[in-house]
């Protein structure tokens, strides 16, 4: 399991993969996920960083205790260290950044060059506070429902991302359709036709039927100009555990499809 969770996918109400959807595997103090419409906090929504606004990608919690994440990509806060606060989502709910992959590497020395040109993730803790904000729902479609098949991903395989298009407003996630056209090792897929457009580094990819794929890194690169970097969700949250001793769980949510978004049509009901 990616990330040391892989217990979470035995659990009641888990998922393969190291994921949990819904509320499984949180702590009996936390408040639950927000109704979906009341969610400041959820993939697509902006970190409001000291230099840039940064896209955020999926939502996860710690598998022992009532920690809840988010992620972004390590380029985009890269002016910050770790301890450092930040807005996630709104001006009044706040996160603290406690994991920076290239702060990671460079403590370590990292010299793999695939971990160099993909390792590209970063995580804020949100604050305990704001934790009753958070939904992990990646609007419009719902999901994620759990990690994808990594195995069974090669070129040609069609992928999904959600990028935030109107300066962080939370409602406009719009969905770009893709295809693999090679990969990078264990690390990354290069991706044609997700969204080629700046300001989408650090949004999540999903495959069509909802399953986590990985993080939008580098956009437009070679060997295959025009293609986008995703890097393997897998692999980041690996790393992350095993070289800084984050261990995260990947939260999920039921696919809600075309009908109207509510806390009933969450894994809530």
């Amino acid at each position: 399991g990616a990330g040391g969770g892989g217990a979470g996918g035995r659990a009641s109400g888990g998922l393969s993969g190291g994921t949990s959807e819904g509320g499984a595997g949180l702590g009996t103090k936390d408040p639950g996920w927000a109704p979906l419409e009341q969610a400041k906090i959820r993939p697509g929504v902006m970190i409001y960083a000291e230099a840039r606004d940064c896209p955020t990608n999926f939502v996860f919690t710690h598998p022992e205790n009532t920690s809840v994440f988010i992620g972004t990509t390590a380029y985009c806060v890269r002016e910050m260290h770790v301890g450092s606060v930040a807005s996630v989502g709104t001006n009044d709910t706040i996160g603290v950044l406690v994991y920076s992959s290239f702060i990671t590497m460079d403590e370590d020395q990292e010299t793999d060059s695939n971990a160099r040109n993909y390792n590209d993730f970063a995580i804020f803790r949100i604050d305990d506070q704001d934790r009753k904000w958070v939904n992990p729902a990646m609007l419009p479609v719902g999901g994620p429902v759990g990690s994808a098949e990594f195995s069974s991903l090669s070129p040609g395989s069609r992928v999904r991302s959600f990028a935030n298009l109107n300066d962080g407003a939370p409602d406009i996630t719009h969905l770009r359709e893709g295809i693999i056209a090679a990969t990078a090792g264990e690390w990354a897929y290069l991706v044609y036709g997700a969204p080629s457009i700046p300001g989408q580094m650090g949004s999540g990819v999903t495959t069509p039927e909802g399953k986590a794929v990985g993080v939008v890194v580098s956009l437009g690169v070679n060997p295959n100009p025009g293609a986008n970097a995703v890097a393997r969700l897998d692999t980041l949250m690996s790393y992350a555990h095993s070289h800084a001793k984050l261990n995260m769980r990947l939260m999920g949510w039921d696919l809600v499809g075309s009908t109207p978004l509510s806390s009933t049509a969450s894994s809530q009901s």
